[in-house]
């Protein structure tokens, strides 16, 4: 069964939302994500950051901010008797489908090996709202399934990045499937784009391969955290010998 999660037309086209940075907006789709998989769930902020390639005070602010609009529903962690007590979210914008809003698909895995992109530093996170957002109007601009266009000043404004359009050169550019197709084709028409022959990646539940590549993304996350948290000491330099002490 392939794995998405909903992109609801009151949070992409929300003026707050659109004026949030990018990795704002990819920390309330992770959020949403998760929630939207496993209802209500904790996780630590560290493991949050690493997931997004961001720092945990940029984590701790974005909730501080998205709560305060009262878009998010969580439990900050906090620190006892030498334990950490990890976040627990409850709600966001997004985990769940509402019959009153428009809404478009979001294959989840692609997302997440797009963040796995963040995190190599091969993509950014600019790169990767802009993918969402190319998602979404996929969905909401097309009448076929696959052939959309958009302009690039639409493009702009929806994203709140100014250069959204480097964006989808990066996005073409730094992607490439087993059998030599991209993400997207797009066809630059001087002040819009037309894209076609949309791609996804494989489902973890339907390949063994794209299952494999969700349990590295997993364990590199694990991995990184652990490091963090547990830093190897360092070793003391050796004097060389005759040295001065």
């Amino acid at each position: 069964m392939i794995n998405w999660f909903p992109l609801p037309r009151s949070l992409m086209e929300s003026p707050i939302f659109i004026m949030s940075t990018p990795a704002e907006k990819l920390y309330l789709l992770e959020i949403a994500s998760q929630l939207n998989l496993r209802g209500p769930f904790y996780k630590a902020d560290l493991e949050v950051a690493v997931t997004l390639g961001v720092s945990e005070d940029k984590i701790r602010r974005a909730r501080r901010e998205y709560m305060g609009l009262g878009w998010l529903l969580a439990k900050p962690g906090f620190r006892t008797r030498g334990r950490h007590l990890a976040t627990r979210y409850f709600a966001a914008p997004g985990a769940e489908r509402k019959a009153d809003d428009f809404y478009a698909p979001l294959h989840r895995f692609t997302f997440e090996a797009l963040l796995d992109r963040v995190r190599a530093r091969l993509l950014t996170h600019a790169d990767i709202v802009t993918y969402v957002y190319l998602t979404y109007l996929k969905t909401r601009n097309s009448s076929d399934g696959d052939w959309f266009f958009v302009t690039k000043r639409e493009l702009r404004d929806l994203t709140g990045i100014a250069g959204a359009s480097v964006c989808v050169a990066h996005l073409h550019d730094a992607w490439t499937f087993a059998g030599g197709s991209r993400l997207f084709e797009p066809d630059d028409e001087y002040y819009r784009y037309t894209f076609s022959k949309w791609a996804i990646c494989a489902d973890p539940s339907q390949d063994e391969g794209a299952a494999k590549n969700a349990q590295h993304y997993r364990a590199e996350i694990a991995a990184a955290v652990r490091a963090i948290r547990h830093p190897e000491p360092k070793r003391p330099a050796r004097r060389r010998a005759g040295s001065r002490v």
